[in-house]
C-alpha cells in the first residue's frame, strides 16, 4: 500500500539552484526527486549523530591522557567537513576542497 504524501514548497536562489542542477543532472533526476532524495537522506543519516559520536571519541581520547594528534587531527577534519557539507550547503568535493585549505593538506 502507498503511503499518503504531502506536498513541500519553497524558494532557492539562482546560485542553489545551478548547484542541485549540476549536482542532479548526471543522475536524470528532476530537481523535486533531487531535493527529496537530500532531505530523505539527511534525516535518515543525522549528522548530529556522527558528529556527537566523533565529540564523545574525542572526549575519551582527552580523559585517558592519550592524545595522538594525527587521530585528533583527522576527527577534526571530518567534522570540518560534515559541517561545511551539512551546515554551509557545500557541495563534498567543494567541503573536501574547503578542509584542505583549512588545514592545508591533501587529504579529505
Amino acid at each position: 500500500m502507498r503511503q499518503q504524501t504531502e506536498t513541500v514548497s519553497f524558494r532557492l536562489t539562482s546560485e542553489v539552484l545551478k548547484l542541485i542542477d549540476r549536482e542532479r543532472s548526471p543522475f536524470g533526476l528532476s530537481r523535486g526527486e533531487w531535493v527529496r532524495g537530500l532531505v530523505v537522506n539527511h534525516l535518515q543519516n543525522n549528522p548530529v549523530d556522527k558528529l556527537a559520536e566523533e565529540l564523545v571519541e574525542m572526549r575519551q581520547v582527552i580523559h585517558g591522557q592519550t592524545i595522538d594528534v594525527h587521530s585528533l587531527h583527522d576527527s577534526i577534519r571530518r567534522l570540518a567537513y560534515v559541517l561545511m557539507t551539512q551546515a554551509e550547503p557545500l557541495s563534498p568535493s567543494e567541503a573536501k576542497e574547503g578542509v584542505q585549505k583549512l588545514f592545508q593538506t591533501t587529504q579529505p
